[in-house]
């Protein structure tokens, strides 16, 4: 034993075999693991000063990197330990005075290790130590901490918000996002429970989220509303990871959270907009929509509404991520161009319009037109905003307008008189078929190159010289006539009838002009018949009335019907048709005459007068036609005839009298003359026939034209008519030259005073514009029974008289005398 008082050792060296252990302790020396050394401590002035390795184990070697050290000083065998390393003379102290075992990890500095070092006391003074080298635990230990320094500096910096609970929901970590979310400190927060940060209303939902992690399904993402700082209410994201023993037992859950209160209201007024725009479309004949081109040249709709289903026949959500299923019914015919017009406007972001059709499955094939904007998204695809709609109504009727274009242009061209358009010099700017056969010209020599007036007489230039600025201001003119000279010099003549059109301003554009070719008067009726039946047959919706009838009341009309009648739309639907009839008597006559021919024969054709809503009363041609079977309806077309039969009665007062001055004409002088003739044969009164030329008219209407004679002629014609009695009959021959023929006279001077007032009459002066003219009349009588018995002579004789008064000075009458004149 070694008394721990003893302070005669050799300072570096105790001899060994006083002090080794028991071959016991030796043996379990030899066997530790750890290395192992026993030692007795120094001491001075009773406080521990050094302590001497008395015996040291094989590991200890091995750990400490030391050779033999048994009997050496610790601070001989390791230089500066003990001021390096207090603690061991300290611990190593108390546990050789006695203490209890003790441990404690150090770095050696001179060894340049750390130690795990456990010691007890074997008897006073002494005691055991086992060293084990803890480097490689240390390195660890310190990247541990730093790794957990450096990973809570990380959580601590984040602007998620983290916590972790336990299982009854107790926080026991949060970082400063989570601390500045809720407005309290994290002293303030851990321990509590979780759940009082939730919505009351979404905490359910929560519990019941929570309550399906597992092992197996650790982890799980809710949103929810929190009670944020102050009582706000805002939106959280947060995904929740479990952690579990070895049994499954909850142990923690670590919940990382975002705040997505700003996306909800985004989605929220997104879900807003999009439910108005739901409204908006479900009213919209087409769908709305937003069409992407990813830069993979992939495609999709992500968004469509409803109308989708009718146009494309697909469900919006079948097209959200992949447009294959609408190109996919893209006819065939159309494909390329769709997908090229597409790129095309991928390329420039000009806007994307496109007419084309769509094949489905059954067969059917719709025409559709999409209007879009185009714009670059920042993922590098463009997204196009539009609008489709089906058009396959619009275009058929644009086909069928297309065909009935073509059938007006033919009836156009194609019609038994001509038309043709000028403009406000005269020229050229449309005209059909038949005019152009009439002048002998081809279209392109006429449109826009050549004057109506330049295929006129000279007469017929100065006529439409002062015909068409009235025409132009005046807006139309009816039944005016000239000669038309063809290409080959052929002339005829032609009435034509004509409307102005004009621009939004009231400018002269063009005339709409109708020509009647009138040569030959019979002609020209038979024409016009045709021509009634042509345009009845084709020309029905402008003007051939239609009405089918029902016990005589109407249950179909067209417009062309109610225009002819002047009815509003609608008025005469259901109507008796009694009220299109001048009177109750005309109404019971064609019905008594038409049905037994229509049911006998299943049609009927007339011409009446009949009555418009205003009261004027029209010829209608009224052909009529029984419906096949055992139909009580019958199909009635009218055409108004009115102009046609005004035509006829003014061919037939045409005729038969002056077209100037509207006198009879020396054909129904002629006629009238032989009927007085009978008449005074019969009764024995006398009769004057009186040949009237006028005196200085010629010079007049070299003077001031072939208008203003015109217009003296009609002047001097009203005058004579107004001087001679009702009985008496003004006739003009032409020229200048007139007959009176005085009836009923009871003397056989009678005729003196009434020839006076015509001379009186004819003398007084005319306005010619500004001036004033005057011209004089020289007139010869020849009396019937004393200077004739028929026409001729009479007439004769009377021209003989006329010249004789010439002679005479003039401006005078003078009575047949058979030897003046012999």
């Amino acid at each position: 034993m070694i008394d721990p008082g003893c302070n005669n050792l050799s300072p570096t060296l105790v001899p060994k075999a006083n002090v080794l252990p028991d071959d016991i302790v030796q043996n379990f020396f030899a066997q530790m693991p750890s290395g192992a050394v026993f030692c007795k401590m120094l001491y001075r002035n009773g406080q521990p000063e050094d302590f001497v390795c008395l015996y040291s184990n094989q590991a200890f070697h091995a750990q400490t990197g030391l050779g033999p050290v048994d009997g050496l000083r610790i601070s001989v065998a390791v230089p500066g330990i003990l001021e390096a390393n207090p603690e061991f003379l300290t611990v190593f102290g108390r546990v050789a005075g006695g203490g209890s075992a003790e441990s404690f990890e150090t770095f050696v500095d001179g060894l340049q290790q750390w130690f795990s070092v456990q010691a007890c006391s074997s008897k006073p003074g002494h005691f055991i130590a086992a060293f084990n080298a803890i480097n490689q635990r240390k390195v660890a230990e310190e990247s541990l901490v730093a790794s957990e320094k450096l990973y809570r500096g990380l959580l601590e910096d984040q602007t998620e918000t983290i916590c972790r609970f336990k299982a009854d929901g107790s926080l026991i970590y949060v970082n400063n996002a989570f601390c500045k979310l809720f407005g309290k400190s994290r002293e303030a927060l851990l321990g509590l429970s979780w759940h009082r940060s939730v919505w009351d209303e979404d905490l359910p939902l929560v519990n019941a989220k929570l309550a399906t992690l597992s092992p197996g399904n650790p982890v799980v993402t809710i949103e929810n509303r929190i009670i944020a700082v102050h009582g706000e209410i805002r939106w959280g994201q947060f995904v929740n990871r479990a952690f579990f023993d070895g049994q499954g037992d909850l142990l923690e859950i670590q919940a990382v959270g975002r705040d997505i209160t700003e996306q909800k209201l985004s989605e929220a007024a997104t879900a807003e907009l999009y439910t108005r725009l739901a409204k908006i479309s479900s009213r919209v004949p087409g769908v709305i929509y937003q069409y992407q081109l990813r830069a993979d040249g992939s495609s999709c709709f992500p968004y469509a509404s409803e109308a989708i289903r009718d146009i494309y026949r697909v469900t919006p959500e079948a097209v959200q991520d992949d447009a294959s299923a609408v190109f996919a019914i893209l006819h065939p015919d159309d494909y390329a161009g769709v997908a090229d017009s597409i790129r095309q406007s991928a390329a420039t972001l000009e806007p994307w319009q496109q007419e084309y059709r769509v094949r489905f499955t059954d067969g059917c094939v719709r025409w559709l037109y999409g209007n879009a904007v185009p714009r670059n998204a920042s993922d590098g695809s463009v997204i196009w905003d539009g609008f489709i709609t089906d058009i396959t109504e619009r275009k058929l009727l644009e086909d069928r307008l297309r065909v009935s274009a073509q059938e007006l242009q033919d009836l156009y061209d194609r019609a038994p008189c001509g038309y043709h358009s000028i403009d406000v010099n005269g020229v050229f700017t449309n005209i059909n078929d038949t005019e152009l056969a009439w002048l002998g010209c081809g279209r392109d020599e006429l449109v826009g190159k050549k004057r109506i007036s330049e295929f006129m007489t000279a007469e017929g230039k100065e006529q439409f010289k002062a015909t068409f600025p009235q025409f132009i201001a005046a807006g139309h003119i009816e039944n005016v006539e000239f000669e038309l000279v063809g290409k080959n010099g052929a002339i005829r003549q032609i009435s034509v009838n004509a409307t102005a059109i004009n621009d939004s301003a009231g400018n002269f554009v063009k005339s709409r002009s109708v020509l009647h070719d009138i040569s030959e008067l019979k002609k020209i009726h038979n024409e016009l018949m045709l021509l009634t039946a042509e345009q009845q047959a084709m020309l029905d919706n402008e003007l051939v009335g239609i009405v089918k009838v029902r016990n005589r009341h109407t249950i179909w009309i067209n417009s062309a019907m109610e225009r002819i009648f002047g009815y509003g739309e609608g008025e005469l639907d259901g109507q008796p048709n009694r009220i299109l009839y001048l009177n109750e008597r005309s109404y019971q006559e064609v019905g008594a005459a038409a049905y037994p021919i229509l049911k006998a024969h299943g049609i009927y054709r007339t011409q009446l007068k009949m009555r418009r809503k205003d009261g004027e009363v029209i010829w209608i041609d009224l052909n009529g036609m029984q419906l096949p079977g055992d139909s009580r309806d019958s199909v009635w077309m009218l055409l108004d005839i009115t102009a046609s039969k005004r035509y006829e009665e003014e061919i037939e007062r045409i005729a038969f009298h002056d077209v100037l001055t509207g006198l009879p004409n020396r054909k129904l002088i002629t006629d009238r003359l032989k009927q007085a003739l009978a008449l005074a044969e019969r009764n024995q009164h006398p009769l004057a026939v009186c040949y009237l030329d006028l005196d200085g008219f010629k010079p007049i209407n070299d003077q001031y034209g072939h208008a203003a004679g015109d217009k003296l002629l009609i002047e001097i014609a009203r005058r004579m008519q107004e001087a001679v009695r009702v009985n008496d009959t003004v006739g003009r021959l032409g020229g200048d030259e007139f007959v009176l023929l005085l009836t009923g006279l009871k003397q056989i001077d009678e005729y003196r005073p009434v020839l006076q007032r015509v001379i009186d009459a004819i003398n007084a002066p005319f306005s010619i514009g500004q001036r004033l003219v005057t011209v004089g009349a020289s007139i010869g009588v020849a009396l019937f029974a004393r200077d004739g018995d028929n026409p001729d002579m009479l007439l004769r004789h009377s021209d003989q008289a006329m010249y004789q008064a010439k002679k005479s000075g003039r401006n005078r009458v003078c009575l047949y005398e058979a030897e003046s004149n012999g």
